[in-house]
């Protein structure tokens, strides 16, 4: 039954990677501290591994919440996935107004292995994949960077091996 559960959650994974950058966007204003505080608190990650840090007054931003989910879910799952032999794992979520006041800077920062310079510009590459057979498909980075284009956003990758990992997402602020 385990392995029907797990194939059954699998699958539904790949088809969210794969259609749900296509999915008819809804947007509205959307707090992003809200929206990531519930998506944390949904991924029943052990108490203290996150930290959330928000700036006073950050203002809503203008997204589909559903999508910016998937994407803030799949930015932790990976932080927390690459953390495994890292003896106290931390992830920091950070949100602040970005140098450009027209849009918000949210960061998810980890303490983990990092990110080889060698491979940084294929995680972002469909069905490129560091975790082998072990659930990855390659997809959720891929799907990352299109919603948060489609959004008019943008996202970044700071890395070195053995210092961690850090994504920047910038997202507009509420029209």
């Amino acid at each position: 039954m385990e392995i029907i559960e797990n194939s059954a959650q699998t699958i539904l994974s790949i088809k969210e990677d794969l259609i749900g950058p296509a999915r008819q966007r809804n947007t509205a204003a959307v707090s992003l501290s809200g929206m990531i505080s519930n998506t944390v608190a949904n991924m029943g990650l052990p108490d203290g591994v996150v930290e959330i840090e928000w700036a006073g007054n950050l203002p809503d931003v203008y997204v589909d919440a559903r999508q910016m989910e998937q994407v803030f879910n799949n930015l932790i799952k990976n932080s927390w996935e690459a953390m495994t032999n890292t003896p106290s794992p931390k992830i920091v979520v950070n949100g602040q107004r970005d140098h450009d006041p027209k849009f918000v800077l949210v960061t998810v920062q980890d303490n983990g292995p990092g990110i080889p310079k060698e491979i940084q510009e294929k995680i972002w590459v469909s069905f490129f994949t560091t975790k082998g057979g072990n659930g990855g498909t390659g997809l959720g980075l891929s799907a990352c960077v299109q919603i948060v284009n489609q959004h008019g956003g943008s996202i970044s990758l700071e890395s070195e091996s053995g210092k961690g990992a850090k994504f920047s997402v910038r997202l507009p602020v509420e029209k």
